[in-house]
């Protein structure tokens, strides 16, 4: 109703439709975030139960939790080191250190680009890309904010090029 109020009536029916297909596709983005969130946890539990850490579910739900923020599965690490520690030593603890580790690099480079480029559309580079540019421009709030805004501007480039080559076939008649 806001887009409907402020823009003029000619551009109203476009920026309507664009504002909810990019909000579908957020959604989208939002779920298939969660859906990393529930992978991590399971993998850290799996690889925890394996090593003999107490807590290990409890771990692993702060592993999904935290994996929600940038970064978050590196600030799980912290209790995950203590638990270790505490239960089997230095080297359990270094031990846990490298499954988190391994395990943030598959979600980061592998989980996160393939799944939301199933739910989202969006390419394994362009998620690599817009998270490092939106890091670089605004820092933490960036890389939260970069795949909604990739999402966004990659419907609207679809909107030109449709429109351009709309245009073409309409030249050519």
């Amino acid at each position: 109703d806001f887009l409907r109020i402020i823009l003029p009536l000619h551009y109203e029916n476009y920026a309507v439709d664009l504002w909810e297909r990019s909000r579908r596709k957020i959604a989208l983005w939002v779920k298939g975030q969660l859906l990393i969130s529930l992978i991590v946890a399971v993998l850290i539990y799996l690889i925890l139960s394996l090593i003999g850490i107490p807590y290990a579910l409890l771990l692993a739900i702060i592993a999904g939790i935290m994996q929600l923020m940038p970064y978050g599965v590196l600030v799980a690490l912290i209790p995950a080191i203590a638990f270790a520690y505490l239960s089997g030593g230095i080297y359990t603890a270094l031990i846990v250190t490298g499954a988190y580790l391994i395990v943030h690099q598959f979600e980061s480079f592998l989980f996160t680009p393939l799944i939301i480029k199933r739910v989202v559309g969006l390419t394994p580079l362009v998620v690599i890309l817009s998270v490092i540019i939106g890091f670089e421009l605004l820092g933490v709030w960036g890389m939260i904010l970069a795949i909604p805004v990739a999402v966004f501007v990659m419907e609207l480039t679809n909107d030109i090029k449709k429109r351009k080559i709309s245009a073409r076939i309409n030249n050519e008649k």
